[in-house]
């Protein structure tokens, strides 16, 4: 009996701390942008790889977490009710604006810091929900 109810107090507290997000696969249809190289003033434009993401969304608390596309650790977040869309920026500058009729996306990486060469691109897709 008194397993029982410690697996009644484990099960409930651990479904009142889920998350209550979703799981959406990413599909990259275009990536466009400029390749960064620190030892030149010029940058060349180009077009870069597709990458396709896992993108976790929780409409409730109006927040999206990707690793693969540094949005996350330290990221801030707005809704607006007019274009039904949830914008997103991390401190890693990745903004990622997801607009909920269609599950379209678009993806910008515009971390600046002339100590590294990271490129500066702009892509968008669509996402499907797992």
């Amino acid at each position: 009996m008194k397993t029982l109810f410690i697996f009644f107090i484990l099960f409930f507290s651990l479904s009142a701390l889920a998350e209550e997000s979703d799981i959406y696969f990413c599909v990259s249809e275009e990536n466009v942008g400029y390749f960064v190289n620190k030892n030149e003033k010029i940058h060349e434009m180009s077009y870069f790889k597709k990458v396709n993401f896992i993108l976790n969304i929780n409409f409730k608390k109006k927040t999206m977490l990707s690793e693969k596309v540094w949005l996350k650790d330290d990221v801030e977040c707005i809704y607006s009710e007019i274009s039904k869309t949830l914008y997103c920026i991390s401190g890693y500058g990745a903004a990622l604006s997801f607009y909920f009729p269609d599950k379209k996306y678009a993806l910008s990486q515009l971390f600046v810091d002339t100590g590294y060469d990271d490129d500066l691109t702009l892509e968008y897709g669509y996402c499907e929900k797992f």
